[in-house]
């Protein structure tokens, strides 16, 4: 704390002589201080009253007329005016030393000129000021630490969150009611006390003692995940943070605070078994429904090259209709099949030139593109990209498709570009085909819904759904800028970082 370079000292003396020998004697010495003088203490409680921050010290004679130096203690005490006081007195007495510490007398100074007290002023005064500030301070930060332990006991006691403390040797010495009912207790005695190893479940003991010897010494336990033991004896899990408590540079205990996540573990096995059920199903269904199909193609395919010449047109029309209905179904159940695993399966991801997968893409469609003259325009300079390079292969694979699907009957176009956006690069393939209305921009994207107009062209509904997955499983996104008549291109990103 900082001290006043200046004491500003009331002194109230009645005596003229002990007036000018305690002026003489701050002048003599070192000390700076400006001195302001009473004669009785009524006078001095008044401009005590009226300036209290005016001065740092006051300086009072035991003997005055009418009140006693006494009587003006106990009365600035009364009126908790936080002034150093200092009783000058021509005897000293052990009642008289009671009387004055009970009064609120910092310090009091017997008026010997044998013993030289003069001399001790310019020492006893600034002394006393500084032990009353340090008394102060220490006071004010006392008080500060209460409120800050009260506001922390509220915080705690009406939080959702678990607390406990636990000391050196391991004990429960603390918790609130969030703690108690997330172990299944009823008060504090039932756990105070008790070992730490009371709340956890016989697999999590071992990790438990391995971290709170790291609490012990000094290191903190941003988050975890615990395994409890309740008082019934049934397992809950909790997320935690912990952090030891340091008391006079020594670690003292560790603090604790718990989230219960009972619930979210019961719904993430519960979610587990549905998506294993899903998983199976898939792929029953895709058994059960296929086999059935692959016979209908067989036979149908079978009537028309045995039979063929012996139906007539609208019979061959109809096994045509059967043959194109099944290797609709057939590709339908691919893409369910394909949609449903996205995510599922643990994707490998490597280090992958995008330029390697526009090739081989653009190599498996050359029939395709041959077929329907469709002009290719590949923009240079393909980044190395990190990603499941089968699956991006599925993304640019289906635009591509689409494009040539979708394209304009004369000088048909497809160009495939890219744009390095810092965090992410941004690929596209943008053609000149029959385009899309803004209407539709997002609805291309969910499963199964096609464009009236586009009816009569091959499809499931769910290339784009599947594209959008794979492309939301790398981090990325899909969208599509486009107008009826203008062509369309398709956008997606990926992160550009591991």
């Amino acid at each position: 704390m900082k001290r006043p370079t200046t004491l500003r000292i009331l002194l109230v003396e009645d005596n003229e002589h002990d007036r000018l020998a305690f002026r003489r004697a701050l002048r003599k010495s070192q000390v700076s201080c400006e001195l302001t003088e009473c004669v009785r203490a009524e006078e001095a409680m008044d401009r005590l009253r009226a300036s209290p921050s005016s001065f740092s010290l006051v300086v009072v004679d035991h003997n005055l007329p009418g009140m006693t130096g006494l009587d003006l203690c106990r009365d600035l005490l009364d009126k908790k005016l936080p002034l150093p006081l200092v009783l000058l007195t021509g005897r000293g007495s052990e009642e008289l030393a009671v009387s004055a510490l009970k009064a609120g007398v910092d310090d009091y100074i017997v008026k010997d000129s044998h013993d030289g007290y003069l001399d001790l002023l310019p020492i006893v005064l600034p002394q006393t000021v500084e032990r009353h500030e340090d008394r102060i301070a220490r006071k004010r930060a006392e008080e500060a630490l209460r409120e800050s332990e009260a506001r922390f006991r509220n915080i705690v006691e009406g939080s959702q969150a678990g607390y406990c403390f636990i000391d050196k040797n391991g004990r429960f010495q603390d918790c609130n009611d969030a703690w108690l009912r997330m172990h299944g207790y009823a008060s504090p005695e039932e756990v105070m006390g008790q070992h730490f190893t009371l709340t956890q479940a016989e697999a999590n003991i071992e990790q438990a003692e391995r971290n709170f010897e790291n609490l012990l010494n000094g290191e903190p336990i941003p988050s975890g995940e615990a395994i409890s033991r309740c008082k019934d004896g049934c397992i809950a899990y909790h997320t935690f943070s912990a952090n030891p408590v340091v008391k006079g540079g020594e670690v003292v205990g560790a603090e604790l605070f718990f989230i219960d996540i009972s619930e979210r573990k019961k719904a993430e096995e519960e979610l587990r078994n549905i998506n294993e059920e899903l998983k199976s199903f898939s792929h029953i269904v895709s058994h059960d429904l296929k086999t059935p199909i692959v016979f209908i193609q067989g036979f149908s395919s079978f009537l028309v090259e045995g039979y063929g010449d012996k139906l007539d047109e609208k019979g061959r029309t109809c096994l045509e209709r059967i043959q194109a209905n099944a290797n609709r179904m057939e590709a339908l159940i691919s893409d369910l099949l394909a949609l449903s695993r996205i995510g599922k399966v643990v994707s490998t991801f490597e280090e992958v030139p995008y330029s390697e997968i526009v090739n081989n893409v653009l190599s498996n469609l050359q029939d395709r593109l041959n077929e329907t003259g469709v002009e290719v325009i590949l923009e240079d300079h393909f980044p190395t990209i990190y990603c499941d390079g089968e699956r991006i292969y599925q993304v640019l694979d289906n635009l591509i498709v689409n494009a040539i699907k979708f394209r304009r009957a004369k000088s048909p176009k497809i160009r495939i570009g890219h744009e390095d956006k810092g965090e992410f690069h941004q690929f596209f393939v943008r053609d000149n085909g029959v385009g899309i209305d803004a209407k539709h921009h997002v609805r291309i994207f969910e499963r199964f819904h096609r464009l009236r107009e586009t009816k009569d062209v091959d499809g499931t509904g769910l290339g784009l759904s599947i594209v959008e997955r794979i492309v939301n499983n790398h981090g990325g996104r899909i969208w599509v800028e486009s107008e009826l008549g203008g062509g369309a291109t398709f956008y997606f990103t990926i992160p550009s970082g591991k």
